[in-house]
């Protein structure tokens, strides 16, 4: 499934023209479904899953790297490496709450 995901990088690339192609997306899904006898949502949720966690693995090795990594987290680091380039962190807005009193 990871040589599959890494091989199509339209499901991925946002730099891509093509990955703006839902349908294109949606038949490579559902291709890959056929071929695993598995549901296209139960793939999807799976990447999205890995993705997300690959994501806060990255944040959290960047960072201090307190702890130690289950062999669960050090397989998801080393298989999702593909995907480095194509997540950024976003920042986070603050949200400042203002009451004016009448004085």
């Amino acid at each position: 499934m990871i040589e599959w995901l890494e091989a199509n990088p339209v499901l991925y690339n946002k730099k891509l023209n093509l990955y703006k192609d839902t349908a294109k997306k949606e038949k490579l899904w559902r291709d890959k479904a056929v071929e695993m006898g598995k549901s296209v949502d139960v793939l999807k949720i799976w990447y999205s899953s890995l993705r997300s966690r690959y994501g806060k693995l990255k944040k959290l090795r960047s960072g201090s790297g307190d702890g130690e990594l289950t062999e669960r987290d050090d397989w998801v680091l080393r298989n999702f490496e593909f995907l480095r380039p194509h997540i950024y962190e976003l920042q986070k807005k603050t949200i400042v709450s203002v009451s004016i009193r009448e004085i």
